[in-house]
């Protein structure tokens, strides 16, 4: 069996386009619309491990989920949903199940406008090793 083709993949994405938006006005990106709560959760409750205990300052400086910028938060969103367990108690398995996936992407097969674009790289180099 064959990988599909860049083409084939856009025109078989094409009619689920829209579920991939994080402002999109019906359906945002793995966000429930319309949801009332007496406190604002952080946004570095999606970046386990970053921040939120006392002793991460050692290591990450305090505030780092407050400037993710869209795309880093559309991969925080996902990678919530399919890794950690569910929220609101017990033990629930995320979007896969009981087991975690992990997908390797060869460097030059990434996008690199995603990784050079993003206001969080520090990083000067505008390529990514193999």
């Amino acid at each position: 069996m064959n990988p599909l083709t860049e083409d084939e993949f856009q025109q078989l994405i094409a009619p689920w386009i829209d579920m991939f938006y994080l402002n999109h006005a019906e359906h945002p990106f793995m966000q429930t619309k319309g949801v009332k709560a007496n406190d604002v959760t952080p946004m570095e409750k999606l970046l386990a491990g970053v921040s939120g205990a006392t002793n991460c300052a050692f290591v990450n400086q305090p505030g780092q989920g407050e400037a993710l910028c869209g795309g880093c938060t559309a991969i925080a969103l996902f990678n919530q949903a399919n890794q950690a367990p569910g929220f609101g108690g017990g033990f629930k398995s995320g979007l896969r199940g009981g087991t975690p996936i992990t997908t390797f992407v060869r460097g030059i097969d990434l996008p690199l406008d995603g990784v050079t674009q993003c206001p969080h790289n520090t990083s000067s180099s505008k390529t990514i090793s193999q």
